[in-house]
């Protein structure tokens, strides 16, 4: 993918630093595109992973995150004009390590996850948990017919967040309650367990089986033949696919129960596909590069890293510059927030990953 963005000045002989971290899966694809963008554009690219593709982890080596702060430590040490940073964890030590780069004055992305508790982070790049929650709020909104002028029918609905531990689970159960909120308040809707507060609702670990477990308390204490399940919010399609077992005997004649998620994963792609599962969230990671290099392109030659980045780029797909959402415990982290597709029944053919423009 070439990166569709404003030219930039001279980046010759200026260094962008990579961390990324486990070398499986979506983090080879992405490290490699960072790479060839910045590439292309002229910089030179230090690019590490955790491990090397191919190798294993054994019982001596220190955990994945230790090895990432190292990593990423070494990677100033060697001298770097600007710094990308992803992460998979919420790390201690990763975090304690950008505290060399604060103090060289090396500007530092942080690329898909938020690095909490510290000032070294000048930017974020990912895409927008908020506005993810909206989206499905707006899409139960919509099946439930609650935008049109007749309300009289209350509808009952349950929200099942992430993991606790993420800080993108308190933004997306956020986004998606605010959304709802006045039609509770309208009282269109209603949430039979009560349960209405991100401490509520989250799901531990975020996996199916805790999900599933929650929701199928819910059902036994709060519903019967008499009151019927219309949607459950689902942050993710793991919680989703949680939720979707749980309620699959609630499924009574032509009832049907919304179940939104994020992820676009395999399993949930077939769920959407066979009507267990609403909708899902597709979020292209390609994009994050985009932004991502062209953002660090701007910064080794004072250029505009701000609303004129995007204004100057000609991204075909949508960004947005924000500067007042997303408070890392240090400080509000200046950030490129990226707009997700939304996957139905009706577009997986041609929305799935693999498929999306």
């Amino acid at each position: 993918m070439a990166m569709p963005a404003a030219s930039h000045g001279d980046v010759s002989g200026k260094k962008v630093a990579v961390s990324m971290p486990s070398a499986g899966g979506r983090w080879i694809e992405e490290g490699e595109l960072l790479k060839k963008l910045l590439l292309s554009e002229g910089c030179q690219v230090e690019l590490l992973y955790t491990e090397e593709p191919g190798t294993e982890e054994t019982e001596e080596e220190a955990p994945a995150s230790s090895r990432q702060a190292a990593n990423t430590l070494g990677l100033i040490r060697n001298g770097c004009d600007v710094l990308i940073v992803a992460s998979e964890t919420e790390d201690e030590e990763l975090v304690l390590s950008l505290a060399e780069a604060k103090n060289q004055g090396i500007p530092v992305i942080a690329y898909d996850r938020l690095l909490m508790n510290t000032d070294a982070v000048s930017y974020y790049v990912s895409y927008d948990s908020y506005r993810e929650g909206q989206l499905q709020g707006d899409y139960v909104a919509a099946s439930l017919g609650l935008l049109s002028a007749d309300r009289s029918k209350e509808h009952h609905v349950e929200f099942a967040a992430g993991d606790p531990e993420d800080y993108r689970s308190v933004y997306l159960f956020n986004g998606a309650y605010d959304t709802m909120k006045p039609f509770l308040d309208a009282g269109a809707l209603s949430v039979p367990s009560g349960q209405v507060t991100f401490s509520q609702v989250a799901v531990e670990g975020g996996d199916a089986d805790h999900a599933k477990a929650r929701m199928e308390r819910i059902l036994q204490d709060n519903y019967s033949a008499d009151l019927l399940l219309d949607a459950v919010i689902c942050s993710t399609d793991k919680v989703a696919a949680g939720a979707a077992e749980a309620s699959s005997s609630r499924r009574e004649g032509k009832h049907q129960v919304i179940i939104t998620g994020l992820g676009a994963e395999e399993e949930a792609l077939k769920y959407v596909t066979e009507g267990k599962q609403s909708m899902t969230l597709y979020e292209e990671r390609q994009r994050e590069a985009v932004v991502a290099a062209a953002l660090a392109c701007s910064l080794l030659t004072g250029d505009a890293s701000d609303a004129n980045l995007i204004a100057d780029s000609s991204w075909d797909f949508e960004c947005r510059y924000d500067t007042a959402s997303y408070d890392n415990g240090a400080g509000i982290v200046p950030s490129y927030l990226l707009e997700p597709i939304v996957i139905t029944a009706g577009n997986v053919s041609e929305a799935a990953p693999g498929n999306a423009e």
